[in-house]
């Protein structure tokens, strides 16, 4: 695949006539996997179809304009309809709430543009997102049973759920479940036989057809019922009414750039510009904003539109466009056939879709790979099921948050025992001379770690050192705590009669550490070396009479 295109800059400069064939092709053929989805994804929500039709059509089209990923597909996703189908169940007007859910993540992910916030699509490791994706994919399959029995819907907790449907086994729909059984059968053999076909769109052409000719309805099969046709008018959201769901606007705006960032970055080709993070906010936030105004529901990058649409040949964010055109087209004029769509066949893409994400294999090969990041991905994915989406983020984000925090405050101080080979002049570091290099930048969770472990160096030192030399050229020390920490340390080494050195920082750790000093004190800061071998040369220079020890473990190649 070529593509040259900025995702920027696509319109009308930079775009190759060449091109048109592929967008209109790859555009129209995740259409018919994106309105079916996107109906299918509301009823998750507890929302009309019509209201995933919304979020599919213009939002695409606001993040094409802003965008900077080539294939990227912006509408619902299933973990966002999850995390909204937890935001909203029980206030009084859904869609309204909805709409308002929409806004708030808008919002919070323009703000994410404004402040640079790019670097929060690190927040949530891979292996966590794989467990709170494999929780979400149990919760919305165990939450569909109802729909593949032909029973009603009672519960909300899982566990609740799956007892209710065990219950309501004799009561069930024999039509309902045979449908169902053939929808889910129909998925999977396209999916894994004739993967380009779109088995969402099959299903829902052949069901609406049986429904038809067959009048399924008369056999107590229900129906998805009216769906209003012609294209919403736009209104400011509800946002008064809806206080309550700032907070979860937050998480829906992070889980949303977290798997957008995921998709754009999984089918980003090597020629591709690179996906600008920080800009990516700016553009989901953007395409909710406007899917809040059509009264839709939050919006993302979904993985499995993306896949198809760069399977049948992106080469631009037109393809979003097309897309969006045909969500209109089938909005105007075809949104009434949707009507005799039956709420098993509905459920099949949906209850398909949900196992989709419960990849099992990715865990087992996280597990046999690092069985600490294994247990945090089965971790977040029983937060998930236990507590539901909207408080798995909150889960999934503490987990990545302490594992970062737990291995970086455990990285060990290095002793350096040889000058580079790369230096000009290379050599065993002199006797007298001790030489640390922290394992990880020192913030407050490792510095009173990084403290001690020094402490420990200097005590076990064979020689005791006339000079501790702190190899810091790549190490961040802005924060406060560090800055406190590193001073008592500096202090203590003084006490001794310790000269403190150091290798020169980077500019902006400098400055800060200079901040420090010139607000709280501390003495003049250390000697400063524009590298280790000019820092060894003077100490050879300042005590000639000094021996080199032999060079054994930890020399530097």
């Amino acid at each position: 695949m070529t593509t040259e295109v900025r995702a920027d800059r696509w319109w009308p400069r930079a775009y190759q006539p060449s091109w048109l064939r592929f967008d209109l092709v790859a555009g129209l053929t995740a259409a018919a996997v994106v309105i079916p989805q996107a109906m299918a994804y509301a009823a998750i929500a507890g929302l009309p179809v019509e209201v995933g039709l919304y979020s599919a059509s213009v939002p695409m089209v606001a993040y094409a304009l802003a965008g900077t990923s080539r294939p990227l597909s912006v509408s619902v996703t299933s973990s966002i309809a999850a995390v909204t189908a937890t935001a909203i169940a029980g206030t009084p007007d859904p869609r309204a709430a909805a709409a308002a859910l929409a806004v708030f993540s808008g919002l919070f992910l323009v703000l994410g543009y404004l402040f640079r916030l790019g670097f929060v699509a690190e927040l949530i490791s891979a292996p966590v997102l794989t467990g709170f994706k494999v929780g979400v994919g149990v919760s919305i399959a165990i939450g569909q049973l109802h729909a593949l029995l032909g029973v009603d819907k009672e519960g909300s907790h899982l566990v609740t759920q799956l007892w209710d449907a065990v219950v309501a086994l004799p009561h069930a729909s024999v039509a309902t479940m045979a449908l169902a059984a053939a929808c889910i059968a129909v998925l999977l053999g396209l999916k894994r036989l004739v993967p380009a076909v779109p088995g969402p769109l099959v299903v829902v052409v052949l069901t609406i057809a049986a429904t038809v000719l067959l009048r399924l309805d008369d056999h107590g099969i229900a129906l998805v019922g009216q769906v209003p046709s012609g294209f919403p008018t736009p209104q400011l959201p509800a946002i008064g009414k809806n206080l309550d769901l700032v907070l979860p606007g937050l998480g829906v705006a992070l889980i949303a750039f977290v798997e957008s960032i995921a998709a754009a970055r999984a089918f980003q080709a090597k020629d591709d510009p690179p996906v600008q993070a920080t800009r990516e906010m700016g553009a989901l936030g953007l395409a909710n904003v406007v899917s809040s105004l059509l009264r839709g529901m939050p919006a993302g990058g979904g993985m499995s539109q993306t896949a198809i649409a760069d399977g049948a040949g992106a080469k631009s964010p037109l393809t979003g466009m097309v897309g969006a055109a045909t969500v209109v087209v089938t909005l105007l004029f075809l949104a009434p056939v949707f009507s005799d769509l039956p709420e098993a066949a509905l459920g099949a893409l949906v209850f398909v879709a949900a196992i989709g994400l419960v990849d099992l294999g990715k865990v087992g090969r996280i597990l046999r790979t690092n069985r600490r990041d294994g247990l945090l991905t089965i971790g977040a994915a029983l937060g998930v099921a236990s507590m539901g989406a909207l408080d798995g983020i909150v889960v999934a984000v503490l987990i990545s948050v302490l594992t970062l925090l737990y291995e970086t405050s455990r990285r060990p101080v290095e002793t350096i025992t040889a000058v580079p080979r790369r230096a000009p002049q290379t050599g065993p570091v002199p006797e007298g001379l001790l030489v640390l290099r922290p394992g990880s930048d020192i913030y407050f969770a490792n510095v009173q770690r990084v403290r001690r472990d020094i402490d420990a160096i200097v005590a076990a030192a064979p020689v005791r050192p006339r000079v501790v030399l702190f190899d810091v050229p790549d190490v961040s020390m802005f924060e406060y705590t560090a800055h406190e920490g590193l001073r008592q340390m500096v202090d203590d080494l003084l006490a001794q009669g310790i000269e403190v050195w150091e290798v020169e920082p980077r500019p902006d750790a400098r400055e800060a550490a200079l901040r420090y000093r010139r607000h709280h004190g501390g003495g003049p800061p250390p000697r400063s070396f524009p590298d280790l071998p000019a820092a060894v040369a003077t100490y050879r220079a300042e005590h000639p009479q000094v021996v080199d020890p032999p060079v054994t473990q930890g020399e530097e190649g």
